[in-house]
């Protein structure tokens, strides 16, 4: 998961010994967060955090639900 988020331009993946990854959006957390959750895909926006600025946290899911919300970021991102 992080090697896709990192092949993606306008995401940044912070590294993690977790089962979740913090990222870095180039859009406003909110409006990924609104938008990712319209298409069913359930993320953390803690964009409300002290120095978490456009940051979302992204649970790993099996690879079937990581594909998906992979497929998910993608629409979102191309889109506007």
């Amino acid at each position: 998961m992080f090697a896709e988020l990192e092949k993606r331009p306008l995401t940044r993946p912070f590294p993690s010994r977790a089962n979740f990854i913090l990222m870095k959006t180039a859009k406003p957390a909110h409006e990924l967060f609104d938008a990712l959750y319209n298409q069913g895909v359930l993320v953390r926006n803690v964009s409300a955090y002290p120095m978490l600025d456009r940051c979302l946290r992204v649970s790993i899911g099996t690879p079937e639900e990581n594909d998906r919300f992979l497929a998910a970021l993608d629409r979102v991102l191309e889109s506007n």
